[in-house]
């Protein structure tokens, strides 16, 4: 893990905290052997899984449609993006390994030594997301090339693409990335709705986007794993660090977007110039329709 990806206090995170299942689940996550231990962690996942396909059923989720599904999604649910190309499963256990992964290193990085598990958990699957796919980011270019392997693969008598299929790829957008979440977010005990909006705006123009949407204990949120926040050096346009964008919303806010209705939030990003010094800057963001 690059040491550049520093503990990012809550004032500027956002953290979820819901239900006695989260709870219950970050006590059992805590138990988890920190050093890594793979037999641990295999057996802990096999049996989460099991207990989270005991409750779902297979169906087919055909984002452009219906645009919201609620809770786990089985890994022999087929997540449709169009309704032209076919649809993709998640169904590697992989995608929960290197989560897990991804929440040892940060329970081992020094700048992390001080932040509860509660604290980190948005930001380890964040992490994970990306380690997963091996994009932190989905760019133009990212899309062209998912959108290809979708046509290429697709035919009249093809099957479901596997989520193994992405993995480490760099082309993961939105679609996979969110329905990821939903499956990482229900993994560690907190409820989600997955959803597909067709007029959400991040720089000009209308635009389908899938997002996640949480109702906690703590209050209501989107979260976007597609676009989080980032600290990009001005002279090179690297990321130097980076956090889960996730925006506190109302009640009121909440029942809109699953109804159909759009939300503004602001999104900010960080600049640091070739001197250090960091500029802050400020967007607006509208999700849902």
């Amino acid at each position: 893990m690059s040491e550049s990806l520093k503990y990012i206090s809550p004032e500027t995170q956002v953290v979820p905290q819901s239900s006695r299942d989260y709870s219950a689940m970050l006590t059992k996550l805590e138990f988890l052997d920190k050093s890594g231990n793979e037999a641990s962690k295999e057996e802990f996942i096999n049996e989460r899984l099991q207990e989270l396909e005991s409750t779902s059923e297979p169906k087919r989720i055909s984002l452009p449609f219906n645009n919201k599904h609620f809770g786990f999604i089985h890994p022999k649910s087929e997540v449709k993006r169009s309704m032209m190309v076919d649809g993709f499963l998640l169904d590697d256990s992989e995608v929960y390994k290197t989560f897990l992964d991804a929440l040892t290193e940060l329970q081992n990085n020094p700048s992390w030594k001080d932040v509860s598990l509660r604290q980190m958990m948005s930001m380890a699957i964040q992490y994970g997301i990306g380690k997963y796919f091996g994009n932190i980011t989905a760019t133009a270019n990212t899309e062209n090339r998912n959108r290809q392997f979708y046509m290429d693969h697709s035919s009249a008598d093809s099957d479901p693409i596997s989520i193994k299929d992405f993995k480490d790829k760099k082309m993961g957008v939105c679609a996979e990335k969110a329905a990821v979440a939903q499956n990482l977010l229900s993994f560690v005990g907190i409820d989600s709705y997955l959803i597909n909006s067709s007029k959400c705006k991040f720089v000009s123009g209308d635009e389908a986007h899938a997002y996640n949407l949480l109702a906690t204990e703590k209050g209501y949120f989107i979260y976007d794993p597609t676009n989080p926040h980032l600290s990009i050096n001005k002279e090179t346009d690297q990321i130097i660090n980076y956090g889960p964008a996730i925006y506190p919303i109302s009640e009121e806010q909440f029942n809109s977007i699953k109804n159909g209705g759009t939300v503004e939030v602001e999104h900010s990003d960080e600049y640091q110039g070739p001197t250090g010094r960091v500029e802050r800057e400020i967007t607006k963001r509208v999700y849902g329709g």
